[in-house]
């Protein structure tokens, strides 16, 4: 399934490095075997322990709002299957870098087959460290993407994590009056920028 033709046609997708990305990054290669015929579907689907790949029009909002580019470096938290590692490697080329982090030591192997269906180099998926967030406020990456709801509380620790101007894209989970994700996008600035889009539901993130 071609899906960036699909949103470029349907109008969610404009940016002509998404589209190519979208196109070439098949999302059948990073789900279950069993699940290859659904995830022509487009939508939120499992990928196991308790964790998904996520429909296809909502990590197309979300890569749009992170502004991802040529020769970035990237982070990618919750990468899950590796199917956002591989969209983003996809975008910024063999100059830039991704890192995937992943909690769960089963699915940073899923997501590393996964990926190894690519010739990406410059990407790659790490066990994260518990209670780390992030990698170390030492490193410096000019877009942080998040793939599962936290906590407002965190966006400080992640933001020293980004270079002046760098962007983060995260699900903030609130539980008033229902539970419900809003995904903020956040600019590293002085006060920071923020705008917040309402109306998602993703799975926790582990920390």
């Amino acid at each position: 399934m071609r899906w960036g033709s699909y949103l470029k046609r349907s109008g969610q997708l404009k940016n002509p490095k998404l589209v190519k990305a979208f196109d070439m990054v098949d999302r059948v290669d990073f789900v279950r075997h069993i699940d290859a015929k659904q995830a022509t579907s487009g939508m939120a689907m499992s990928i196991g322990h308790g964790q998904t790949i996520s429909d296809v029009s909502v990590v197309a909002m979300m890569l749009q709002w992170l502004k991802p580019a040529s020769g970035q470096t990237i982070l990618d938290i919750g990468s899950g299957s590796g199917w956002t590692t591989a969209l983003l490697a996809a975008i910024i080329g063999k100059t830039g870098t991704v890192i995937g982090l992943e909690r769960i030591p089963e699915l940073v192997r899923f997501g590393q087959a996964n990926l190894a269906k690519y010739n990406f180099p410059q990407a790659e998926i790490r066990l994260a460290r518990k209670n780390l967030l992030g990698l170390d406020v030492k490193a410096k990456f000019d877009a942080i993407l998040v793939s599962a709801s936290g906590s407002s509380e965190w966006l400080g620790e992640l933001v020293k994590q980004l270079k002046p101007g760098g962007k983060l894209v995260i699900p903030i989970r609130s539980v008033s009056p229902w539970p419900s994700d809003t995904i903020w996008e956040v600019t590293k600035s002085k006060p920071l920028k923020i705008t917040k889009h309402p109306g998602f539901i993703f799975v926790p993130l582990i920390k």
